[in-house]
């Protein structure tokens, strides 16, 4: 009678294959399947953490401002956005560093979605027909620094913060 002999490299090699088989297996099952938030009674559609958009501020050196409709704030404009205002007024130490002119004070997540709210002070002289026709950036100016601020889609909140 002859014994079936494996050699140990054999053994490591179909053991390894195993293992990665069912781990593949189980991250295929995971990405058809999604996970059961059943438990929680909070479907992943109505969590508040998925449903902002991400936003950056970043203050722009006066001679790079270019073609620009530049919106003066008052602390009256900044009373009703305190996360924009809170890096407009004190941008803080988030970055020392210019690149371009421009320099980021801060970030956060727009979940009440204020961010057109806000970017609309620069139509308050102008009817809605011509604020939405302007085609050109703007820069909100406060205390005499000037900001920039963008927002990107959530994208399903791919992306990680800070806020705290």
């Amino acid at each position: 009678m002859k014994i079936l002999q494996i050699s140990p490299k054999r053994l490591i090699l179909g053991i390894t294959l195993i293992v990665l088989g069912i781990i593949g297996v189980y991250f295929l099952f995971g990405m058809i399947i999604p996970p059961n938030n059943s438990q929680t009674g909070v479907s992943p559609a109505t969590t508040q953490e998925n449903s902002g958009s991400y936003c950056f501020i970043q203050e722009v050196q006066p001679d790079f401002i270019g073609n620009s409709v530049i919106v003066h704030l008052t602390d009256d404009d900044l009373e009703d956005f305190p996360v924009i205002g809170k890096f407009i007024r004190n941008p803080g130490n988030f970055s020392k560093t210019w690149h371009n002119g421009h320099r980021t004070v801060g970030d956060f997540t727009d979940y009440q979605h204020q961010y057109s709210d806000f970017r609309n002070l620069s139509c308050r002289n102008i009817s809605y027909e011509e604020c939405h026709a302007r085609q050109v950036p703007v820069v909100f100016e406060y205390d005499g620094r000037y900001h920039e601020i963008s927002c990107l889609p959530d994208f399903g909140g791919a992306h990680q913060m800070r806020d705290s």
